[in-house]
């Protein structure tokens, strides 16, 4: 598991998801903290975007996003009051 990253789901839960988007995921490891609480999200399309944009992120510079997206929730938490989903 890395720090920050998509999180496990079950094999019913990922049924919702597109191939695509599924087999992408799967091949990072996944996340002990959401990379998706980086981003308000409202809806299943905001969450497939945040994802699709966390990969795209990783991919260029797995070190750099992890600590950019770890920032960026650290601040969500204390600062904007964010709570686990």
């Amino acid at each position: 598991m890395s720090l920050v990253g998509i999180r496990p789901r079950s094999a019913k839960s990922w049924k919702i998801y597109p191939k695509r988007h599924k087999k992408r995921a799967l091949k990072y490891k996944p996340g002990l903290i959401s990379a998706t609480n980086a981003f308000e999200l409202k809806s299943f399309n905001d969450l497939l975007k945040a994802e699709q944009k966390y990969l795209d992120d990783y991919e260029k510079n797995p070190w750099k996003t992890q600590i950019l997206y770890l920032k960026k929730i650290m601040f969500n938490i204390f600062f904007n009051g964010l709570r686990s989903r």
